[in-house]
């Protein structure tokens, strides 16, 4: 009996690390795809907010019976992920990048990857123990699969599902599961993003006082954008209750700011400012902006998560303070691409350790004190849990 279920488990790591593997891939080549063809024709933001109607009405008429915040708050028994989860996170994602929406991906990986594996899980007929098990390493497989950082992903997991202090075997899993997933997207040629070794400045007491400064003024930018974000949901409910109106008026509001904006660079992902941020010097309001319009995009009710926004938020807002705190541009730069959503949605761990894999492992101990302290400003500016 226990030598059948060491087999239905190697089975469900192997088919669930894949099964997240492709899942993320597939995401991400279609919002590459999308996003190229709104790049080339940016006159389909006007339709932005037909998209969010269209949306709204699917989500309304076809809710889904778990959020990722369900799986937060459950500190136990992970609760079940139904299937059709897995194409409403995709098609949603797809269509709001497509018309414009300022979204994530990672998220909806994620969303994708846990309904795929829990489908697997059940259908090997593990128990509930490796059940849970394997669908918090599907978390983080789908996390890392995304990001091309699979330790990042597998620690991930058990951040994000609130399990606790990771068991030795459980922790195999996820390591497992995370990097078959990551063997897998590479396979696919899964396009995610090139990034330079960044240098790191001498050890001293003034870096480290300078460290800390910027370490708490990242975690404010996480409080203020967690506050607008959750703000602009209470709006929306209280005056528009009935729930597909909430992207119609969002996408409307999200038409007229870009308008006035100018540039567009707000809409998608925003990998292009990312990248200068870490290269160049970026523009003050960047990151007030970006934060604005990804609040109102994601209490609408548009899909695909906040990590990439928050990516965008914090490396440009490190590359701004650099200028103050006298540190090198690249290096809070690099520092604050994960310390701003490694307070949002509480994974300090695995957000210090996706700044080594896509930086340098010579980042991590300073990633692990800036994501720490962002993390400890924005648990204490607010107790609400988030996506």
């Amino acid at each position: 009996m226990s030598l059948r279920y060491s087999f239905r488990s190697l089975i469900g790591i192997l088919a669930c690390g894949a099964a997240a593997g492709a899942a993320a891939s597939a995401l991400l080549w279609s919002l590459a795809w999308a996003t190229g063809f709104r790049q080339a024709h940016p006159e389909v933001l006007w339709l932005l907010p037909l998209a969010g109607l269209g949306l709204g009405l699917l989500s309304f008429h076809l809710p889904d019976e778990v959020t990722m915040r369900d799986v937060q708050r459950s500190r136990g028994l992970i609760p079940r992920v139904p299937l059709r989860t897995a194409p409403l996170a995709y098609l949603g994602t797809v269509i709001t990048h497509f018309f414009g929406g300022s979204a994530g991906r990672e998220r909806s990986a994620v969303v994708m990857g846990a309904a795929l594996s829990d489908r697997i899980a059940r259908a090997c007929g593990v128990t509930p123990e490796t059940r849970r098990t394997l669908l918090s390493a599907a978390l983080g497989a789908g996390f890392g699969a995304a990001t091309g950082a699979p330790l990042a992903g597998a620690i991930f997991g058990f951040e994000y599902a609130r399990l606790g202090r990771p068991k030795a075997g459980a922790l195999a899993v996820s390591l497992a599961t995370a990097f078959v997933a990551h063997a897998v997207a590479r396979l696919l040629r899964t396009p995610h993003g090139d990034f330079a070794t960044v240098g790191i400045p001498a050890l001293s007491a003034g870096l480290v006082v300078r460290l800390g400064a910027a370490g708490l003024a990242l975690g404010l930018a996480t409080a203020a954008f967690t506050g607008l974000l959750h703000a602009l949901e209470r709006l929306h409910a209280r005056f528009l209750r009935y729930p597909p109106l909430r992207p119609l008026v969002g996408g409307l509001l999200l038409v007229a700011l870009y308008g006035l904006e100018g540039s567009g660079r707000f809409a998608g992902l925003g990998l292009e400012s990312i990248a200068k941020a870490l290269n160049a010097q970026s523009a003050p309001e960047e990151p007030f902006l970006k934060a604005v319009f990804t609040a109102l995009t994601l209490a609408s009710g548009f899909q695909g998560g906040e990590f990439i926004p928050l990516v965008f938020v914090g490396s440009t807002l490190g590359n701004v303070l650099a200028a103050f705190a006298g540190l090198p541009t690249a290096f809070l730069a690099a520092l604050g691409f994960a310390a701003v959503y490694a307070g949002a949605s509480r994974v300090p761990w695995a957000c210090a350790v996706l700044s080594a894999e896509l930086f340098g492992y010579a980042i991590f101990p300073y990633a692990l004190v800036v994501c720490h302290l962002s993390h400890y400003v924005a648990t204490k500016a607010t107790s609400t849990d988030h996506d």
